[in-house]
């Protein structure tokens, strides 16, 4: 047995004993109400009957806590489903009751034999009569503990939340920390890292697959560090790796279609040349009402390899976040004249339709593939 199985035992322990603990102090209190009332009515206070009486009614109830858990669990109490679920909670208090009553009569019939106190049904009455008076004191034991199991939950659940929330920025600063190992373009990083930043509180789960796609492409990079050029193919790799985290942040609001023919996947291109450019087109397209479109071309023509990013956004002429835009077009136009000189396009322009368009066109360069030797 581990240490964690041993500590989750030890923990359901101290639950039901705490459970014990709080049933003989609400046996002791109601012990005290009746007694208080037999003194101020001068009546004779006969605390046996009343010590067997408490203590079975109450421990009996907490016996049958259990099944509330069980009913509760199954049948949640939601603001979606409460007008399907009501029926099923209102026979479950009854069964509850009855259950309860019942169990009352048999336990104290056998106490009162076995301890002398003389015959129980005496004291219990008319049993049909007997259910009723005792269902609306069983009625409200079921409201308290529906309203403690759902208080637990909510706290159970917010733990859970913050206990994700640190995984997930314990991760961010491993990702951070790998970054700067691997020397990934830090604007890049910087942008998603605070794209998961303002996901994971609210939602843990997408959080986690971004954080996940991000360990994905910084190993990539890692693998192609040094490296200067690589196929068209590969760019389009680590750019569905990058789709697939802006995909969990803007979920069905952002629309990207790949148009790459086969031919052109086998040409040189530099390494993220392609990221940036998206980068600024889903950040221009976001930011207007509506469905974001995002297009990725490439192809060959006439000895040239031509690729364009074409979203949906206010367009070049109206954009306004001059250090976002400008710094990865920027860099991206430094980056081809060092590599082809004066043998590469770069244009950015407004779209006839709305939006902007970037198009790159350099010199085509085929991968070269292994030759195999026999």
């Amino acid at each position: 047995m581990d240490q964690r199985t041993t500590i989750s035992i030890l923990q359901k322990k101290n639950r039901w004993l705490a459970f014990l603990l709080l049933a003989a102090i609400l046996a002791c209190m109601n012990i005290g109400v009746i007694v208080s009332e037999d003194l101020a009515q001068q009546d004779e206070v006969e605390i046996a009957y009343y010590v067997v009486n408490e203590f079975s009614g109450v421990f009996l109830a907490f016996a049958l806590l259990p099944f509330l858990f069980w009913f509760f669990r199954a049948y949640p109490l939601r603001p979606e489903n409460w007008w399907r679920h009501l029926p099923l909670y209102l026979l479950a208090s009854v069964i509850f009751g009855a259950a309860h009553t019942i169990l009352m009569y048999v336990v104290r019939t056998l106490l009162y034999q076995w301890l002398g106190l003389g015959s129980y049904p005496e004291f219990y009455g008319l049993l049909e009569y007997r259910f009723l008076m005792e269902y609306f004191k069983q009625l409200l034991f079921f409201i308290v503990t529906l309203g403690g199991v759902e208080l637990y939950r909510k706290w159970k659940e917010n733990e859970e939340q913050k206990w994700r929330a640190s995984q997930l920025e314990r991760q961010l600063v491993q990702a951070r920390l790998q970054a700067l190992q691997m020397q990934l373009n830090p604007h890049f990083l910087f942008n998603t890292l605070n794209l998961i930043s303002a996901v994971m509180y609210e939602s843990p789960k997408r959080a986690d697959k971004m954080i996940d796609n991000l360990s994905r492409l910084l190993r990539l990079t890692l693998n192609s560090q040094g490296m200067e050029m690589h196929a068209l193919a590969e760019e389009v790799e680590w750019l569905e790796l990058y789709l697939q985290i802006m995909q969990a942040r803007f979920e069905d609001r952002l629309k990207v279609q790949l148009d790459i023919t086969g031919e052109a996947g086998e040409a040189q291109v530099p390494v993220f040349i392609l990221q940036p450019i998206v980068e600024n087109a889903i950040k221009f397209s976001v930011s207007r009402p509506g469905p974001a479109e995002v297009i990725v071309r490439g192809r060959r023509e006439k000895g040239m390899l031509e690729m364009a990013v074409l979203d949906n956004g206010p367009g070049p002429g109206t954009a306004t976040d001059s250090e976002g835009n400008g710094l990865g077009l920027a860099n991206t136009s430094e980056r081809l004249e060092r590599l082809f000189g004066e043998g590469y396009a770069f244009s950015v322009k407004d779209r006839p339709v709305g939006g902007a368009e970037v198009r790159i066109c350099i010199p085509l360069r085929i991968v070269q593939k292994a030759s195999a030797i026999i």
